[in-house]
């Protein structure tokens, strides 16, 4: 277990033993079996490198009618909800198809949350998966660590706003990088997984035409649209 997974394990337990339970555990030195599956469950989500905040937040999300003010945000979130839900049923067929998702939408309106359900269920099946932000996987690049010498071993790779691609350092190398991820995707069957704060357009105009091509094989588009849930339960 490297630094960083164990210091956010550790954080998770502290959350854990102090949250509302059904058992009496206190702490790991002695667990009831239910705690100690969860927290082995728990353990690969860390490695995968899904965040600690989404592992209680179920797909529920989407259907909260306070983050919802017309027809058009309830049926683009409906339609989402059900759709990630029988691409979970189904993982291991449309993990073998290599075909991903993309996520448009306005911020906090469960994008993260949708692909994060995918990722947990990918871990629990024993998936190799790996979950990086876009700011986090341009420093990995720089610093020679690029996911591309990863690839033929993952399972999946689910990458979060992708618009950070464009916010610092040399884009025009991030593009030949993107390019190299998204043709590889195709070339190891290996399904990508993506949210983003642009819209269609605004991404088809940063991305180089061959990527933004690219993409249009490798994932199915949705978008969403609604209230920032964050902002909502802080009001």
């Amino acid at each position: 277990m490297t630094d960083i997974i164990k210091k956010e394990f550790e954080k998770y337990l502290l959350l854990y033993f102090n949250s509302n339970k059904k058992c009496d555990c206190k702490d790991i030195s002695n667990i009831c079996d239910d705690c100690y599956n969860h927290l082995q469950q728990v353990k690969q989500w860390i490695e995968a490198g899904i965040p600690i905040r989404y592992y209680n937040l179920d797909l529920e999300v989407l259907k909260n009618t306070n983050t919802i003010t017309n027809k058009k945000q309830y049926m683009l979130k409906l339609e989402l909800y059900e759709n990630i839900k029988k691409y979970i049923s189904q993982l291991d067929f449309n993990f073998a198809q290599g075909k991903g998702i993309l996520i448009f939408g306005d911020f906090g309106t469960g994008k993260t949350t949708a692909l994060m359900n995918i990722a947990k269920e990918a871990c629990n099946q024993g998936k190799n998966i790996k979950v990086l932000y876009m700011s986090e996987l341009i420093d990995n690049i720089y610093n020679n660590k690029s996911i591309i010498s990863e690839m033929p071993n993952l399972s999946a790779i689910f990458i979060e706003d992708l618009e950070h691609v464009y916010i610092k350092r040399d884009s025009n190398y991030i593009d030949m990088v993107l390019d190299s991820i998204f043709t590889l995707s195709i070339k190891y069957n290996i399904p990508l997984f993506i949210t983003t704060n642009y819209n269609k357009q605004q991404l088809k105009e940063k991305l180089p035409p061959h990527a933004y091509s690219l993409l249009h094989e490798i994932c199915d588009f949705y978008s969403l649209e609604g209230i920032d849930f964050r902002k909502e339960n802080h009001l």
